[in-house]
């Protein structure tokens, strides 16, 4: 097993519950601190609706940087400069401009009341409309979901992944990239439940998958485009697809993507990609993807683009 190296014999004074800030899943943990209230390890709560006492990588070991009480120093045009100077700097610098050309990135590693803290001063109070995180690197991939279901992030709450009738994991690698969703998956195969794997890549959730669809990644969204016109044309859709704004757009882009053609191109059997049409339109779908080898943003958005109408078409948004 895995254990701390730095404090593997060292004892805890007090335990704390807090959520993890590594990232958005909002793993509850169990801190423990020594008696110079220095965080020693942290321990996945097993009353944590989201983890249910896992945690991944990160979420165990990368917590040191807690312990820094303060900043050190900070840059400024690559130059390292004294604490105490770089306030000073930062307060002109706010002063001197207008908010519309001043541009706030926030550390990943912020706590949520950081976050939050942040949020109101720079945003609410000093006006700053360019505020954003320093993790969000794949704009064309929150735009596209934006736009698709008005939203920028997932609506869906992991609990319900092994509830699903369905589990896609189209190019992504949870048990590497976020092993508690991963978890939540596996339950799902465990429970008896379809988990279709669309990746080029052989990956530990391959071992778990009913369906394994291997096509290169570029091609990937002529698959979603092709099983969304099949469930169109078998009238198949959810009942609150009639309400998307965009339909008559979206049919007509579908024209072109028969099934028979397309399968020769993504070199699969036509059957199969009209099994994927009937188990996606008949049963609850949870969808779990990232854009793994799409490099660039036009693919990218094409992808998830084509992911998010197929979303819709099957009415499993929650």
């Amino acid at each position: 097993a895995l254990v701390e190296r730095d404090y593997k014999w060292e004892k805890f004074e007090k335990k704390t519950k807090t959520v993890c800030s590594n990232c958005p899943v909002g793993c509850e943990l169990i801190t423990e601190t020594n008696k110079f209230n220095k965080v020693i390890r942290q321990i996945g709560d097993l009353a944590g609706e989201s983890n249910q006492g896992q945690t991944c990588m990160r979420g165990k070991f990368a917590y040191d940087y807690v312990n820094e009480k303060k900043l050190n120093s900070i840059h400024l045009n690559n130059e390292k400069i004294d604490y105490d100077e770089g306030i000073v700097e930062a307060s002109n610098l706010i002063k001197n401009f207008n908010p519309r050309n001043i541009s706030v990135v926030l550390s990943p590693r912020s706590s949520n009341e950081d976050l939050y803290a942040a949020k109101v001063f720079f945003k609410n109070y000093l006006k700053i409309k360019d505020f954003d995180l320093g993790s969000n690197i794949h704009n064309e991939l929150f735009k596209s979901m934006k736009a698709g279901l008005g939203s920028s992030s997932g609506k869906g709450e992991l609990k319900n992944i092994p509830n699903s009738d369905n589990v896609v994991i189209s190019l992504g690698n949870p048990s590497e990239k976020q092993n508690i969703i991963s978890m939540y998956a596996k339950q799902a195969y465990r429970s008896g439940k379809k988990v279709i794997v669309i990746d080029p890549r052989e990956t530990e959730m391959t071992r778990y998958a009913s369906s394994w669809i291997r096509i290169h990644p570029e091609k990937v969204s002529k698959l979603f485009k092709s099983v969304s016109k099949l469930i169109i044309d078998k009238a198949s859709e959810s009942k609150e697809t009639v309400n998307y704004k965009n339909l008559d757009h979206m049919i007509a882009e579908l024209i072109n993507y028969d099934s028979l053609k397309i399968s020769k191109e993504l070199e699969m059997s036509d059957d199969d990609i009209k099994n994927l049409s009937e188990i996606l339109s008949t049963g609850s779908t949870s969808f779990i993807f990232g854009h793994d080898m799409l490099n660039e943003n036009e693919l990218v958005s094409d992808y998830v683009s084509s992911l998010m109408n197929l979303i819709l078409l099957t009415g499993c948004i929650n």
